[in-house]
C-alpha cells in the first residue's frame, strides 16, 4: 500500500474542479522523493525547480512548489506536504508568443545554470 498525503489533479491538460486525494497514481512515482518536493520541504518556503522532464508526460517543464503546514494549538507548525504546480516549457512559450505576437517586443527565456 502506497497511499499517503498526496493530491493529483489534471492529466493531458485536463482542467479539474475537484482534487483527487489518497493514493499515488503509480507505484513508480512517489512525489515525496522528487527534487521539487524535497527542495520545498528543506527550504520551508516556495521554490521554483530547475527545468526537468515530467514523469507523467515526458515533457520538459518547471515546478513551483510550496510547503504546507498545519498549526497546533500551541502555535507549532507541523509539515504536512507540498503543493506543486507544473508548467510545461511549451505552454510557457505558447503563452508568450500569443501575448506578444502583435508587438515589437522580443521575449527570451534564460536559465542561470549551464546545460548538463
Amino acid at each position: 500500500d502506497i497511499s499517503g498525503p498526496y493530491a493529483y489533479c489534471g492529466e493531458d491538460g485536463q482542467v479539474c474542479n475537484t482534487t483527487y486525494t489518497g493514493t499515488f497514481r503509480s507505484r513508480d512515482y512517489d512525489p515525496r522523493y522528487r527534487g521539487w518536493y524535497v527542495a520545498a520541504a528543506e527550504a520551508q518556503n516556495s521554490i521554483w525547480s530547475d527545468p526537468y522532464t515530467f514523469f507523467s508526460t515526458g515533457e520538459i517543464g518547471i515546478t513551483w512548489a510550496n510547503p504546507i503546514y498545519s498549526v497546533e494549538a500551541n502555535g507549532e507548525k507541523i509539515f504536512q506536504g507540498v503543493l506543486a504546480v507544473d508548467y510545461e516549457l511549451t505552454a510557457i512559450s505558447d503563452f508568450l508568443i500569443e501575448a506578444y505576437e502583435d508587438t515589437d517586443t522580443l521575449v527570451a527565456i534564460f536559465e542561470d545554470a549551464s546545460p548538463n
